[in-house]
């Protein structure tokens, strides 16, 4: 039976509100060179990775693509080229499927020859997994699932938090601070903030425990997701939140990561004008395109 694609009218705009912002992530990612292309041929793995990660590297495949410029270029216009027809065809379950697969490799990859676990970069990956299914009721289904996985990680590094003490240590926002941004203080200004803004916050030790603990906090409320939907318009902004006070205070970007709060979204409660800019029926040549493959639709 035909598939009409006005039915899927909240997947389409899910579909594409993700992988427009995934595009502007690979952007961020290429203008601050750390796509495969700009890894230089690195020869150093990250020596604490897990069995995965291992096992993919001993297939030799990751060394072979990092040290050819020419298949390293290649993998990074795949890479975007899928995300690209994803937001173009977002019915199309191939396209989110190959670029789940390249999105993998490029996080093995980064994680190893950067030295050090992209924590960001697990919410496009998770979210990813969503468009996978063929139904739209497996669809919901999965992002429900992701719904859930977002809220235990959340709930997690509160708890985490919570049972090594870090929460009952008056000095701990400043110990933050003083780790990760001394380097600020003792350099240069950056382009968004200067030492003067650091020095006032490290005189004032309270405000650097109370901007910690409110940390803690939003990501400890996200456990009412757990239980009900009722404050998700709340709960939406708890990552978002999360991560800037973090980039603020601490200089950890988290920028990828503030994806995820979109499985806290209503879309019923979308502004029009997002939803259309979102959601729009394919011309002529696309429409023939859906039509044609309607048997591969989501």
């Amino acid at each position: 039976m035909r598939t009409d694609i006005a039915n899927n009218k909240e997947r389409i705009v899910l579909t594409r509100m993700v992988f427009g912002f995934i595009l502007f992530a690979i952007l961020f990612r290429y203008i601050n060179h750390s796509l495969l292309s700009n890894m230089q041929a690195p020869v150093l793995k990250y020596p604490l990775i897990d069995y995965t990660y291992w096992l993919i590297h001993f297939s030799g495949v990751p060394d072979i693509i990092t040290s050819n410029i020419y298949l390293s270029v290649l993998f990074d216009i795949s890479l975007t080229l899928t995300a690209i027809m994803v937001f173009c065809f977002p019915l199309k379950r191939t396209f989110a499927i190959l670029f789940t697969l390249l999105y993998f490799f490029y996080f093995i990859c980064y994680n190893s020859y950067a030295m050090h676990h992209s924590h960001p970069m697990a919410g496009i990956f998770f979210l990813s997994f969503a468009f996978w299914p063929k139904k739209d009721a497996t669809f919901k289904i999965v992002w429900e699932g992701i719904r859930y996985i977002v809220i235990f990680i959340y709930v997690d590094a509160f708890v985490f938090k919570l049972l090594n003490g870090a929460v009952f240590n008056p000095t701990q926002g400043m110990a933050n601070v003083k780790e990760n941004i001394g380097w600020i203080m003792l350099g240069t200004d950056t382009p968004i903030f200067s030492k003067d803004f650091y020095a006032f916050f490290l005189r004032h030790n309270m405000l650097m425990q109370a901007g910690y603990l409110m940390v803690v906090f939003l990501e400890g409320i996200i456990v009412l997701g757990f239980f009900t939907k009722k404050f998700d318009k709340y709960l939406f902004w708890c990552p978002i939140l999360i991560h800037a006070i973090n980039y603020i205070f601490v200089d950890v970007c988290f920028a990828e990561m503030t994806i995820v709060s979109i499985v806290f979204l209503n879309t019923s409660k979308i502004p029009y004008l997002v939803q259309n800019l979102f959601y729009y029926q394919p011309n002529h040549f696309f429409q023939k395109f859906y039509l044609k493959n309607e048997k591969t639709y989501l």
